[in-house]
């Protein structure tokens, strides 16, 4: 697996960044079940994605409400 973060400026307001992810993953070594193993992995992989999404979005908010 392989993963790449990249913030950058937002092009319409310079006080947000964004942040792109990207990831690669592939099995290899397991013909018959290498499908059913990366849609297994990528689910898991969601997932854990989308709960640390969460959580950088609600300490901004925080951070945010104390300004």
């Amino acid at each position: 697996m392989s993963e790449v973060l990249q913030y950058k400026v937002h092009p319409e307001d310079p006080s947000k960044t964004i942040l792109q992810q990207h990831t690669v993953m592939s099995v290899h070594g397991v013909p018959l079940l290498g499908g059913l193993l990366e849609t297994m992995i990528l689910n898991s992989y969601e997932s854990v994605i989308s709960k640390g999404r969460l959580a950088v979005e609600e300490k901004a908010k925080e951070i945010e409400n104390e300004l």
